[in-house]
């Protein structure tokens, strides 16, 4: 019979954003024989090949299992291990811009919290948070999420004066499919002027004066 057949192409666990793969196996007959491959999709047959590799067609997101087996004129076989591969094109999706800075003028040294509903038809896999509260857009560092609905809440310290700060989120999900939010801003109130009491001795006194 044919060697067990290696899968090259699609990778164990890989993320694609096509319908259409071109699949990559090897396997060889120890008699020369000619080799079909069966290629497997969620155990249903989705095409053959002789002597060549082959192509094939899923028409929809999601995770998928695929397994080959290879065949020699005599009906000899052998399978791969089945691997996971996914198909995902869907853009990554948010809404629920919900904020406490609706709620009352934040002032410099305010501690405010900044929402956002993320969300994917598979996974989501990470976000990166940007402003712009000391006048120029700083980007917070990378992070990683999961799940397919994910609440992002966020509580930021305003360092800033008077003026306006604008916000976004940038994410993707798990093959890499990104989106960015709307950006959203927020006006910063006048911080109350700051002064030193005064105290009077004696000699400041007027009344204390002849």
């Amino acid at each position: 019979p044919p060697a067990v057949p290696t899968i090259i192409f699609p990778e164990d666990g890989g993320n694609y954003t096509t319908y259409l793969l071109d699949l990559n196996v090897s396997s060889s007959d120890n008699e020369g024989d000619s080799v079909t491959y069966y290629h497997f999709i969620n155990d249903t047959l989705n095409s053959t090949s002789v002597d060549s590799n082959s192509t094939v067609t899923v028409g929809e997101n999601g995770d998928f299992s695929y397994t080959v087996y290879a065949a020699d004129a005599y009906g000899n076989s052998e399978n791969a291990t089945a691997i996971i591969f996914t198909i995902d094109n869907t853009t990554p999706t948010w809404n629920n811009n919900i904020s406490n800075v609706t709620e009352f003028y934040p002032r410099s040294g305010d501690v405010i919290q900044l929402n956002v509903t993320l969300k994917d038809n598979l996974r989501l896999q990470s976000y990166i948070f940007e402003w712009n509260d000391t006048g120029s857009f700083v980007n917070d560092s990378f992070a990683l999420i999961s799940g397919d609905i994910y609440n992002l809440s966020l509580d930021k310290t305003i360092t800033t004066g008077r003026g306006e700060i604008n916000w976004r989120v940038y994410f993707n999900d798990s093959a890499n499919n990104q989106n960015t939010t709307d950006m959203f801003s927020f006006a910063v109130a006048d911080s109350p002027p700051t002064h030193t009491t005064p105290v009077l001795n004696a000699s400041d006194n007027p009344n204390n004066k002849t």
